[in-house]
């Protein structure tokens, strides 16, 4: 299938999402995000004033609905159908929907939504996002097993890299339905320094997606420009890659990104890759030496 040329994104290069965070406060203040301030005003933008109708909106790690509820507040002022409509754009918000006590006291005390079920964080997701009940759809268990069986995808929020395994099955189970030439992924924390597979991924799906924008304090939005193989995306083992190879598609990813990416979070990548050899975990990173003495 023809490639969408590059320009076709031309119009998100402004920022011009950085203008609706007022809107999205105004709507969805009361469910605790994750979110840098402006990725919650990109996805809800996204949504109002990018989203073409036809495509589906996704919420891959949404904690309580925090992404998704932005989402669905978007489509709702764009008018977009809801369930029970003809031709509904929903929203599809994916998670373990588990907190323990640590997260609770961290994103929900200080919004003053402590209350949960033992460590079950669904049932609060639900009531947070009751206005938005018919555009919501929510699918409880791991990501890195989950697959996408609904149409074309329109906004993707990735914020399961955390773990490189669930980075490569979301890209091998959802990234073959993004619209070309109008879909979007924000992949969280790209370029985290904890995240270098991220980065590597990246640099396998260049055929198919090009950079955006660097959004909040390490993410990065794509355009998808061409229908992505399904056989490519599924042979993705970042997972598997030796060390040296990861840090060789990283640092081919970071000339690709730039300017967009500035090359010292790059750099930051591969000082903390060699601090922690073969480590595929962001849990089970730890900060280089130097830093620690920092």
């Amino acid at each position: 299938m023809s490639a969408h040329p590059d320009p076709y994104f031309e119009p998100l290069r402004s920022r011009p999402w950085n203008a609706a965070l007022s809107r999205a406060r105004k709507t969805c203040a009361h469910v605790p995000s994750m979110l840098h301030d402006e990725e919650q005003a990109l996805v809800f933008w996204l949504a109002a004033e990018w989203a073409d109708g036809r495509g589906q909106s996704v919420d891959l790690g949404t904690f309580v609905g925090g992404a998704a509820a932005r989402m669905a507040a978007g489509h709702a002022e764009a008018g977009h159908p809801q369930g029970g409509e003809p031709d509904p754009v929903l929203v599809h918000a994916y998670d373990w929907f588990r907190a323990k006590p640590r997260i609770r006291n961290q994103w929900l005390a200080h919004a003053g939504q402590i209350e949960a079920e033992g460590d079950d964080i669904l049932p609060l997701a639900h009531r947070l996002t009751a206005p938005w009940e018919h555009r919501l759809t929510w699918y409880r268990g791991d990501v890195g097993r989950q697959r996408w069986a609904g149409g074309p995808i329109g906004i993707l929020v990735q914020d399961a890299g955390r773990d490189a395994r669930v980075a490569d099955h979301v890209a091998a189970a959802f990234l073959p339905a993004l619209q070309p030439g109008r879909g979007v992924v924000l992949i969280r924390d790209m370029m985290d320094p904890a995240l270098p597979w991220l980065a590597a991924q990246f640099d396998l799906l260049r055929p198919w997606f090009t950079p955006i924008a660097q959004v909040g304090r390490a993410s990065v939005l794509l355009g998808c420009t061409a229908a992505p193989d399904p056989g490519a995306l599924a042979a993705i083992r970042t997972a598997q890659m030796t060390d040296t190879a990861l840090a060789a598609a990283a640092s081919r990813a970071a000339q690709a990104l730039s300017p967009q990416v500035p090359l010292s979070m790059h750099r930051a990548q591969m000082t903390w890759l060699l601090a922690n050899p073969g480590t595929r975990k962001g849990w089970e990173m730890r900060p280089p030496l130097a830093e620690t003495a920092a």
